[in-house]
């Protein structure tokens, strides 16, 4: 199979993902690192690359264990290449916990 087989067979094999679970992730993920980095989530700007406001990529295998902890489920390796921005990531994580068939909860609250 080419790469380019293996690419389009990969793309159906996703499942859509719905705006509302974005939406819950994007704010779980807001909530998670203004927690992080002890700032209110209005200060959060989920397109600001993560670079700005000082996460490096320990840092973000942090924030994505624990989001893995508050979920409950786990995420492949790959999941977390080339993230740039808390968007990147959310979705990416949306788009594994539908591929999964699971539900973001909203984030608990209390320190990281």
């Amino acid at each position: 199979m080419t790469r380019e087989e293996k690419s389009a067979a990969a793309a159906r094999r996703r499942v859509a993902v719905p705006a509302e679970l974005k939406a819950r992730v994007r704010a779980a993920l807001t909530a998670k690192l203004a927690s992080f980095l002890r700032a209110e989530d209005a200060a959060i700007d989920p397109a600001r690359p993560l670079a700005e406001y000082g996460i490096d990529s320990t840092d973000l295998l942090t924030l994505v264990f624990e989001i893995e902890e508050e979920l409950a489920c786990r995420f492949s390796p790959e999941t977390f290449f080339d993230i740039e921005t808390l968007d990147d990531l959310g979705e990416r994580i949306a788009a594994a916990l539908a591929e999964q068939g699971m539900e973001a909860s909203a984030p608990r609250a209390g320190p990281p």
